[in-house]
């Protein structure tokens, strides 16, 4: 009987175990941000960007995983019918500067320093 009730208290201990994992540090970094505004800070601009669930007509950034960095835009001419293309590149999260490495007309090897991440708006700096 003592043994039964060891088993049975050895079984409880177990399956009531929870594994206790942290987010990873850029999950608020993770997912589709579209462009929204931008503002002026210190003398060079900033762009605002908010979190979307699909792409749309509309510039944005792809950010998935630890590494995966892509850009949603129509390249530099603004003139209709826009012609969205999809560029894919790198990143890499030091501190609160993302390090892009990709082939991009604007976002060329960029730093992009994090003004402020809510986890629905995204402000970015140029640095």
């Amino acid at each position: 009987m003592k043994q039964f009730l060891t088993f049975i208290l050895l079984s409880l201990v177990l399956v009531s175990c929870v594994k206790n994992e942290l987010p990873p540090e850029n999950s608020l970094l993770q997912g589709i941000w579209e462009y929204d505004s931008q503002i002026e800070i210190d003398s060079s601009y900033a762009t605002i960007y908010r979190k979307v669930s699909s792409l749309s007509e509309n510039a944005a950034l792809i950010i998935e995983g630890d590494t995966v960095f892509k850009s949603w835009d129509s390249g530099f001419c603004g003139t209709p019918p826009l012609s969205f293309h999809l560029t894919e590149g790198r990143y890499h999260l030091v501190n609160d500067v993302i390090n892009v490495e990709m082939n991009h007309y604007f976002l060329n090897n960029a730093n992009l320093q994090i003004i402020s991440n809510d986890g629905e708006k995204l402000t970015l700096k140029r640095i």
